[in-house]
């Protein structure tokens, strides 16, 4: 699987149109669609603002990693600010109970 496959996989999992993507992550809709069909490839600060979106890692988006678990999944739909909490959640669970 492409980049390019994963974006369009993932966009249509949100329901999400190009154009309506395109405004929400603040790029031109024309640069997306050539990264979809793979003319172009994402840079740097465009991969992370696109893993970010979509609640998955760059290495997934790279086709470096397998896909994210069901809690990333769960988590996907939720602002940032949200995920950012549960983060800090897990990881005050994972050093209260790695010290006993």
């Amino acid at each position: 699987m492409t980049i390019g496959s994963r974006l369009i996989e993932l966009r249509k999992k949100k329901g999400l149109s190009q154009t309506a993507l395109s405004q929400q992550l603040g790029i031109n809709r024309s640069t997306y669609a050539e990264w979809e069909i793979g003319r172009r490839r994402p840079e740097l600060d465009s991969l992370i603002k696109l893993a970010k979106f979509y609640g998955t890692s760059t290495d997934y988006l790279l086709g470096i990693a397998p896909a994210t678990g069901r809690v990333d999944e769960m988590l996907a739909p939720l602002p940032e600010e949200a995920r950012k909490m549960v983060e800090e959640f897990i990881e005050f669970i994972c050093q209260r109970y790695s010290n006993p």
